[in-house]
């Protein structure tokens, strides 16, 4: 049963006039009764009673109308959907996320995503960046922000994002009022700090900062959430260093100090599989790199 022959009954019924429903149609009317007749051939009923002054639903006409109606937006609706999907307008997005890219990147991306891609669904998962790149390989998420891979043979990287690495500071503590402050100021302090294997360059590129200004910081609490090294940083478990969008949250008992003549910069990298051609994916990259500019 083909869709145009369902179209033309349809218009057929409403217009119960072989000229009018064919003019609708754009069509001849021995075409639309050709159409007709084949259709009925294929259902095995009579849809019409047809004579020289009308035209005329059959019960069995009737009874088909509706369905057909429906058959009909639903053909429109799955046509409908598949354009948009090739136009990367609809869909799920699954993004992983740093929890530093919540506070300034994804409050600046996601609102111009949903501009473009409006029927689109977006699943935030967040998380450390090697589990992220793994779900990334795994097509688990189709997005990652992570701090800069050094595996990518099989990944598309852009760095998108970067911002100064400022000290927390337990506000009970007497480092917590040293201005200017070098990094050398926090020899001798103990440091809660996340995981090596969270983000291996990020976190050498502090430790090698941190021995270049003459002392090994004494790391006496590790983990990879961002909000938790605050949280303990106001407990006065120690010191941190932590990407400048960290100090927006707003937590009593730590201070936030700039660090004077700080060799390290804290990057962001958008992940994607280099193979993966989705439109939606297409759709959300060109959206980042809109919305941030160039790293």
């Amino acid at each position: 049963m083909e869709l145009r022959h369902l179209r033309s009954f349809v218009v057929l019924a409403e217009e119960l006039h072989f000229g009018r429903a064919a003019e609708r149609l754009h069509i001849a009317q021995s075409p639309l009764s050709q159409q007709i007749q084949r259709l009925e051939r294929q259902v095995g009923v009579q849809l019409f009673d047809r004579n020289r002054r009308k035209v005329e639903l059959t019960e069995a006409g009737s009874a088909m109308l509706g369905p057909a109606r429906e058959a009909l937006r639903q053909a429109d609706l799955a046509a409908d959907a598949a354009r948009a999907a090739a136009a990367g307008e609809s869909g799920t997005l699954r993004v992983g996320f740093l929890a530093s890219a919540a506070m300034e990147m994804l409050p600046r991306i996601v609102p111009r995503w949903r501009v473009t891609s409006p029927r689109a669904r977006l699943e935030l998962v967040e998380g450390a960046s090697r589990e992220h790149i793994a779900a990334v390989r795994q097509q688990r998420l189709d997005v990652a922000f992570v701090r800069p891979p050094t595996d990518a043979a099989d990944l598309d990287v852009a760095t998108v994002w970067h911002e100064p690495v400022v000290a927390a500071l337990p506000a009970s503590q007497a480092i917590s009022r040293r201005q200017p402050l070098h990094l050398g100021d926090l020899a001798g302090e103990e440091f809660v700090l996340f995981p090596h294997d969270s983000a291996p360059e990020f976190h050498d590129d502090l430790v090698g900062a941190c021995r270049r200004a003459g002392f090994v910081p004494d790391v006496v609490h590790e983990c990879s959430a961002m909000p938790t090294v605050v949280g303990l940083v106001a407990a006065g478990i120690g010191v941190s260093l932590v990407p400048r969008s960290i100090s927006s949250i707003g937590v009593d008992g730590v201070v936030y100090r700039d660090i004077i003549g700080m060799p390290v910069e804290a990057h962001i990298a958008m992940v994607v599989m280099a193979a993966n051609s989705r439109p939606l994916v297409r759709s959300f990259t060109d959206t980042v790199h809109a919305a941030l500019g160039s790293a």
